[in-house]
C-alpha cells in the first residue's frame, strides 16, 4: 500500500468518526430534551393567556392555543380578556392570584406592555 493510500485511508477513518461522534452527541442531547419534555407533562403548570379580544385575529389565535394545549395535553389553562376598566396589568395580576405560573399575553403593546409590568419583579415571565 502506497503512503498516499494510507493517508487517504486515515482521513476517511477519521471522518467517520468524528461524523459518528457528532451524530452520537446529537442524538444524545435530543434524548435529554425528550427527557425533560416528557418529565414535564406531569408537572401541574398552570398557563394564562390574556387575549385582548378587539385585536385583529384573537379568536384565531385563541383556536390555535386551544388546539395546541389539547394536542400536546396541557389542561390547566386560562384566559383571560382585557375590558375596558382592566388592562393587560390587571389581566396578568388577577392570573397570577388564580395561581399562573405561566402568564402570555399575545396581541398589541396595550396588552403586552402593561401584563409584562405587572408580573415585573414577581419570578413570573
Amino acid at each position: 500500500m502506497s503512503q498516499t493510500a494510507i493517508v487517504l485511508v486515515t482521513l476517511a477513518v477519521l471522518t467517520v468518526t468524528l461524523v459518528a461522534v457528532a451524530v452520537g452527541i446529537r442524538l444524545w442531547h435530543r434524548r435529554r430534551v425528550v427527557v425533560s419534555l416528557l418529565s414535564r407533562i406531569r408537572d401541574r403548570v398552570h398557563y394564562a393567556f390574556v387575549i385582548n379580544p378587539s385585536k385583529p385575529q384573537a379568536e384565531e389565535r385563541r383556536r390555535h392555543i386551544e388546539e395546541f394545549c389539547r394536542s400536546h395535553r396541557i389542561r390547566d389553562v386560562e384566559f383571560i380578556e382585557p375590558q375596558l376598566d382592566k388592562d393587560g396589568g390587571a389581566c396578568a395580576r388577577e392570573a397570577l392570584e388564580h395561581g399562573a405560573g405561566v402568564v402570555i399575553a399575545v396581541g398589541g403593546g396595550g396588552t403586552v406592555r402593561p401584563a409584562g409590568s405587572a408580573t415585573d419583579g414577581t419570578g413570573h415571565r
